[in-house]
């Protein structure tokens, strides 16, 4: 009678939905801005995007927290602070005669890059010497 493989404990599959967490937040850091722009045309106030830019700075915190832990790297977070000052100094129009519409994105992206690279490292860790073509050699 062929063996079944082992489940997984309960302890992996957090962890493999942890994996999953920064790549799900970059995606949406890179979607916000580009979104965000489109606000006016279903009559949304700055109010409504400042509570939607509060929710991607609760969830980018949470994601990288997860990820910090096991990689230990603070540029990740410097990088993320810098794209949420960007973002929220555009918003406040405080880089005037700069356009919103270049900067928030362009926080967005950052914030995006951070989380993605947070993943990445996150993966190096956990992942250490698989053959996965994320970190090869």
């Amino acid at each position: 009678m062929p063996s079944l493989p082992p489940a997984a404990s309960p302890e992996s599959r957090a962890s493999s939905w942890f994996g999953v967490l920064p790549a799900v937040c970059a995606v949406h850091c890179l979607a916000m801005p580009i979104l965000a722009s489109t606000l006016p045309f279903f009559a949304a106030t700055h109010s409504w995007e400042a509570g939607l830019l509060a929710l991607s700075a609760l969830l980018a915190v949470i994601t990288l927290a997860t990820s910090w832990r096991l990689h230990g790297r603070w540029v990740v977070w410097v990088i993320a602070s810098l794209g949420f000052a960007v973002w929220i100094a555009a918003l406040g129009g405080w880089l005037a005669p700069l356009p919103e519409s270049l900067m928030s994105p362009l926080g967005g992206v950052l914030v995006a890059g951070s989380l993605f690279w947070s993943g990445h490292l996150r993966h190096k860790v956990v992942c250490g010497a698989c053959a996965c073509p994320v970190h090869p050699g």
